[in-house]
């Protein structure tokens, strides 16, 4: 499981933000990919036996725990919910922007309230709008 959760990521993705020598971007791209390993696992679980979700988070985070030295369940909980904020967000508006990111890392991110998440969504969701309706027109 360790390893499906820690490589993830697409060398392509991992190249493009790299070259830019912005390690903040490879930081938020590493942690969206875990969330989403993260979420595949639980999800892999539920599929194959008749627990729960929190069940089959328990499952997971035992696993990691036995892989990770120094890291005890609160603060791997604690950074998975991070990882599912900043993966929410970015699963909704586009993993492509964060390559637009300039100013903040990756805990500013995971960090934002609930309404400030809803503000970054509908901003991108009437954007992708317009761009819809002038496609529309011509």
């Amino acid at each position: 499981i360790f390893k499906q959760l820690k490589t993830p990521v697409n060398d392509d993705d991992i190249s493009k933000i790299s070259s830019s020598k912005d390690d903040t971007k490879t930081e938020i791209l590493l942690w969206y990919h875990y969330a989403e390993g993260f979420e595949k696992q639980v999800k892999k679980i539920l599929n194959n036996t008749r627990i729960t979700t929190n069940k089959s988070k328990s499952k997971v985070y035992r696993e990691l725990l036995t892989r990770l030295v120094d890291v005890d369940l609160q603060t791997l909980q604690k950074r998975t919910q991070r990882a599912n904020t900043v993966y929410n967000l970015f699963k909704k508006i586009g993993v492509d922007k964060i390559r637009r990111i300039k100013i903040y890392g990756f805990y500013s991110i995971a960090d934002l309230t609930i309404p400030q998440i809803k503000t970054i969504e509908n901003y991108f969701l009437l954007q992708q709008l317009e761009i819809s309706r002038l496609f529309w027109i011509l």
